[in-house]
């Protein structure tokens, strides 16, 4: 039996993308990581319940796997399912799988990176992180917040994420993100920083 994808976490509702076949046309831009960690700038042209059409400044292969970014709307696993003339078509991988590889990744943990740290309405300042998971981070603090608290931190390399302050002890709290760290951006953090 099929499994049925979940509807990319970038698709507006309102779009009506329950039909598999029914293909939106969109215009915006987004991120394609490659593998070995390459990253293009690339514009979704069209928008489907599993796939996308997007402008490429590059050939790809047939069956590469790549991770779809829109800043603000998520990260989506998909495979290249062909390339012409700077356009390129995308299918997306089914949740269950993404849930997989989200799992695998969860269990790694990476300490002595720095970020910053900024609570709604206040300055950001610079935070030392004690560790850090696709889930969320343990962080020294300045300031103490308040439980359930939403943060924003910008982790060197990538988009300001939304946390929510789960537990505070003294001046160190634990993290929560609001969406997990996609587990190819997270190879790639581990990469940059030896790991």
């Amino acid at each position: 039996m099929d499994q049925v994808p979940a509807t990319p976490p970038f698709a507006d509702d309102s779009a009506g993308l329950t039909d598999r076949a029914t293909r939106r046309p969109v215009e915006f831009p987004a991120h394609l990581v490659l593998g070995g960690g390459l990253v293009l700038d690339v514009r979704v042209l069209d928008l489907s319940y599993d796939g996308c059409r997007i402008d490429v400044p590059r050939a790809m292969f047939e069956g590469d796997a790549v991770q779809l970014s829109v800043q603000g709307r998520g990260v989506i696993d998909a495979t290249v399912r062909w390339c012409k003339d700077g356009r390129a078509g995308l299918k997306f991988a089914d949740e269950a799988e993404a849930k997989q590889q989200v799992a695998r990744s969860g269990q790694r943990r990476i300490a002595g990176m720095q970020a910053q740290l900024r609570r709604i309405g206040r300055l950001k300042y610079w935070v030392e992180l004690r560790d850090l998971s696709p889930d969320g981070c343990m962080i020294d603090l300045v300031e103490r917040p308040a439980l359930d608290e939403v943060m924003q931190v910008k982790l060197p390399g990538l988009e300001t994420l939304q946390a929510r302050v789960r537990w505070v002890d003294n001046y160190i709290a634990g993290l929560k993100f609001e969406q997990p760290i996609h587990p190819a951006v997270f190879e790639l953090l581990l990469q940059r920083m030896g790991r």
